[in-house]
């Protein structure tokens, strides 16, 4: 259901936003990853596969949602982020450069 405005009957467009990954396209998402999740093995690139799940469900739902009118669904990538989760992977010597 739409927002309305408090003065009124106008109404503002839904936005539904998903923060994606670069990471994503190291994604080996397949049925038997699936299978897999399902009885609760853990999968290599579970990140990357969890960022690829999120992005095939927003652009579903943008595709169902497209011709509703007033709801807008994007996936958005922000690029590197100085936070510690990439501590792990990226080598000390390039947190200087990013």
């Amino acid at each position: 259901r739409h927002r309305e405005t408090s003065g009124g009957g106008s109404h503002h467009p839904l936005r539904v936003v998903q923060v994606s990954s670069g990471r994503e396209h190291e994604s080996h998402l397949n049925q038997g990853v699936l299978d897999a999740a399902k009885k609760g093995e853990p999968s290599p690139h579970e990140y990357a596969d969890s960022k690829r799940a999120l992005l095939l469900w927003t652009s579903v739902r943008a595709q169902s949602l497209a011709f509703k009118g007033n709801v807008f669904v994007h996936a958005a990538n922000p690029g590197r982020v100085d936070t510690r989760l990439g501590l792990y992977w990226i080598p000390f010597w390039l947190w200087g450069l990013s």
